[in-house]
């Protein structure tokens, strides 16, 4: 694949007897830790029943904006070549970025789920975390203003359900009150993908089961892909 003007590597699993046909497109936390590997064990409980593309976007410090662009890119992609729409899910500070992507541009996507949400978090703590931040990506991409994440969040044009462990501060009282839907991952801390990747993996099929069919793509005359009428 290459996006954002540079080549991206990514997982993708097979194809299986009575696998659908909708992709899941699953996209790790972003930073100078993150990496492809700390989603293996959930890719690897989706890809039982889903074809799942998951890029390693680890030694990349992009611009938001190439993020953006990475992520929508990718998304068309995928939706391209299985002329199906797609389920995102995404992790951490990356669940913003999919948002926001989401937002601008969301004909390929029919949900989104966002891991270990982050945009919730009150005031002080952002501002706490931003002293102790030691590099421009964490400065940038993972200590978004609250209101600007939320306002994001708030006009996701696709279903979405935020996904947390029970040890997580992640807002769970602003996320009730703004009829956001949300799922616990019991016996998870913070980390529910990495503790405990099948219940992660059940709770994501859960809130797939009760999200409307979208018609899959197909290619016309022209070369275009539009939604099947």
């Amino acid at each position: 694949m290459e996006h954002a003007r540079e080549r991206i590597s990514y997982l993708e699993s097979g194809d299986t007897a009575g696998t659908p046909g909708m992709p899941v497109v699953l996209l790790h936390d972003i930073g100078p830790l993150h990496s492809v590997d700390e989603v293996s064990d959930l890719f690897d409980r989706l890809a039982e029943d889903r074809v799942v593309v998951a890029p390693d976007l680890s030694h990349r410090v992009l611009s938001h904006d190439d993020y953006l662009e990475l992520v929508a890119g990718l998304v068309a992609e995928v939706a391209a070549r299985h002329h199906a729409t797609v389920d995102v899910v995404a992790v951490g500070s990356m669940g913003e970025l999919a948002a926001e992507a989401i937002v601008r541009a969301s004909r390929h996507v029919r949900s989104l789920a966002i891991v270990s949400p982050t945009g919730f978090r009150p005031r002080h703590l952002v501002a706490r975390l931003r002293a102790k931040a030691r590099t421009r990506l964490a400065s940038f991409v993972g200590l978004a203003d609250p209101n600007v994440a939320t306002r994001t969040y708030a006009a996701l044009p696709v279903p979405t359900c935020f996904v947390h462990g029970e040890g997580e501060d992640v807002g769970k009282g602003d996320i009730d009150r703004r009829c956001l839907r949300r799922a616990e991952v019991a016996r998870a801390m913070k980390h529910p993908h990495r503790e405990r990747p099948l219940a992660t993996a059940a709770a994501l099929r859960a809130f797939w089961r009760t999200v409307a069919h979208k018609p899959e793509l197909r290619v016309i005359r022209g070369g275009r892909d539009e939604h099947a009428r």
